[in-house]
């Protein structure tokens, strides 16, 4: 009971086997309760130190952003530089009947 509460997918399955086993119901409050003030405290730890990495990559996130869209501007000006060099497609094709 004690850490079944922090496994994910057995949570469901210790709260059925304490209904089943026909634990007080005021014992499996107190474990679960006591449970609980270890689990708030773990997962408000968790998310003090996960925002503060989400703020460093969101940082690192917007220099790539940036420079993304340098990259992609400038491969646009090299491809369509390309295709003013080398002039129109041939539009003047031969049309062949395969069954010919």
């Amino acid at each position: 009971m004690l850490f079944g509460r922090h496994i994910l997918g057995l949570r469901a399955q210790i709260f059925l086997v304490a209904g089943v086993t026909k634990m007080n119901p005021v014992t499996f409050l107190i474990a679960d309760g006591f449970t609980a003030l270890f689990t708030i405290a773990i997962m408000g730890g968790i998310g003090y130190v996960g925002r503060n990495s989400m703020q460093v990559l969101r940082r690192d996130f917007n220099k790539i952003e940036r420079v993304a869209i340098v990259a992609f501007t400038i491969l646009l000006i090299i491809w369509i530089g390309f295709r003013y060099a080398t002039g129109p497609p041939d539009t003047e094709r031969k049309i062949t009947d395969p069954w010919v």
